[in-house]
């Protein structure tokens, strides 16, 4: 089978060879480069199919609807690189499925258990048991498929295991002392393990004496004596039917104790006598020598202060940053508030100078009314802006330069561009400063417009994931009482 995977992989390396030429449009190119290769194959498949089967590529009902997609392209480049495009992903296609499934051939051949025609490999020494699924034929007729059969792993001979039993016996000893430098003085635990690496036998053990050491080899130090004790470990090897035991003998010491922590043990004990001598007194007195060390005491304390002082900072570090972030969103929802208020200032400007007032009176005229208006708590940035210019403008300030210094303060495009007619049409007369306003107050209101229409879709959208919410719940109230009435 692999044949046939490799001969199909050579079809597309000499098909890419001999396609190696071809130029590919540029609406393809633009395409992953990994897709080239492909693209030129399909071009070049594209070519003969023209020629040789030109009923496949007529497709006039495609054509017209890849036209109504791309108005004003030229339909033939048009269908070509569509056709082209889709014989492409189908070669990746068939590509990729045949490298995947060349693999898989490969990997099965790989774990092909026979030899030869009739010989299966064991698998070695402590490997395990095998399961292989084969085929049985009779006479070249198949009679049995997919028979599971199970293979024992390789065993060791009888001399074979009684050789492995020595040197398993041999190594057991060095295995076994864990931290200790021989058997004959065992202060530490023993390491008493089950199986040794590279041999394939079993170890269980048999202890003398349970009371000083565990099955596992911990030492009990409540029940080793200043003298040690002596001790009988039996190590029983198994290895299928064939037994065999090997004694060691040891002699087991109490685990040494550090001179600190023996000294930290001997405070503990003396202050426990103290307490249980003087039980019935209201004080108890703290031993102050044990075993010829000076004993004192203090209180305590913890470092909760510096705990309290790391986690302010924090707190502060926090609240700063959150403070910069809370202050762009005021400018941000400043700068909207002005853009809302734009439209409706630019009217009262172009209602006010076509009743006949100069820029400075209906500037201050509206800037007036709003603070005659104005109550605590709804104050308008725009307006107030405008009532500061009025102010720079009684105490000195030339008309012009206020209006600017307005634009400035507002820093929003519209706002500056109001300022600059307002500074320009001063030194230039009134005229054309009212039909400029009124132009102004018409693209001002559309854009208000559309931003209304735009702020209303984010409502909309925002709605979206608590009416889904409230969907599913009622999904949830109908349909589990409906189940439960069915069990």
């Amino acid at each position: 089978m692999y044949i046939l995977h490799l001969s199909i992989l050579a079809v597309y390396l000499v098909s890419g060879l001999i396609c190696i030429g071809v130029k590919v449009p540029s609406a393809l190119k633009k395409e992953h480069f990994l897709m080239l290769p492909f693209y030129k194959i399909a071009l070049g498949l594209y070519g003969l199919l023209k020629i040789y089967a030109p009923g496949l590529m007529k497709k006039t009902a495609l054509k017209k609807n890849l036209m109504m997609l791309n108005p004003g392209a030229d339909a033939e480049k048009l269908y070509k690189n569509y056709r082209v495009k889709r014989l492409a992903l189908a070669l990746v296609l068939l590509f990729l499925g045949n490298l995947l499934a060349l693999v898989i051939c490969l990997s099965s051949m790989s774990k092909d258990p026979f030899r030869s025609e009739n010989t299966i490999l064991r698998n070695s020494y402590g490997g395990g048991t095998k399961n292989v699924a084969i085929d049985i034929l009779s006479d070249g007729e198949p009679v049995i498929t997919g028979e599971s059969i199970s293979i024992g792993e390789r065993q060791y001979s009888s001399e074979e295991t009684g050789a492995m039993m020595d040197e398993i016996c041999s190594k057991l000893e060095k295995e076994i002392l864990g931290k200790n430098k021989s058997l004959e003085y065992v202060c530490y635990d023993l390491n008493l393990i089950t199986s040794l690496s590279g041999y394939p036998v079993s170890i269980e053990w048999e202890l003398s004496d349970y009371s000083v050491i565990t099955g596992s080899g911990h030492l009990r130090p409540e029940g080793i004596g200043e003298g040690g004790i002596p001790l009988s470990l039996t190590a029983n090897l198994s290895y299928y039917t064939f037994q065999a035991g090997h004694s060691f003998n040891a002699v087991i010491y109490p685990p040494p104790v550090d001179d600190e922590e023996n000294l930290t043990q001997q405070i503990r004990d003396s202050i426990t006598q103290s307490d249980h001598a003087g039980a019935s007194s209201e004080y108890i007195t703290l031993p102050t020598s044990v075993n010829g060390h000076s004993i004192t005491y203090r209180a305590h304390k913890t470092s909760d202060s510096l705990l309290l002082l790391a986690l302010s900072a924090l707190v502060g570090a926090a609240l700063f940053k959150l403070g910069e972030n809370d202050l762009e969103r005021e400018i941000k929802k400043r700068d909207a508030q002005m853009m809302l208020d734009y439209p409706q200032i630019v009217s009262k400007l172009v209602l006010l100078l076509g009743a006949g007032m100069t820029i400075k009176g209906a500037f201050t005229k509206i800037a007036q009314d709003y603070e005659s208006s104005l109550t605590k708590g709804k104050e308008r940035f725009a307006y107030e802006e405008m009532l500061l210019c009025v102010r720079e403008m009684d105490s000195g300030v030339s008309e012009a330069d206020a209006y600017l210094r307005f634009s400035t303060r507002c820093r929003l495009q519209k706002f500056v561009k109001l300022g600059a007619l307002l500074s320009q049409n001063l030194k230039r007369g009134a005229s054309g400063l009212l039909d400029s306003l009124s132009e102004e107050e018409r693209d001002a209101f559309e854009e208000r417009k559309s931003t209304a229409r735009r702020l209303g879709e984010e409502a909309g959208t925002k709605l979206l994931a608590p009416m889904g919410i409230m969907l599913i719940i009622v999904i949830v109230i109908v349909v589990i009482p409906a189940f439960l009435t069915f069990r």
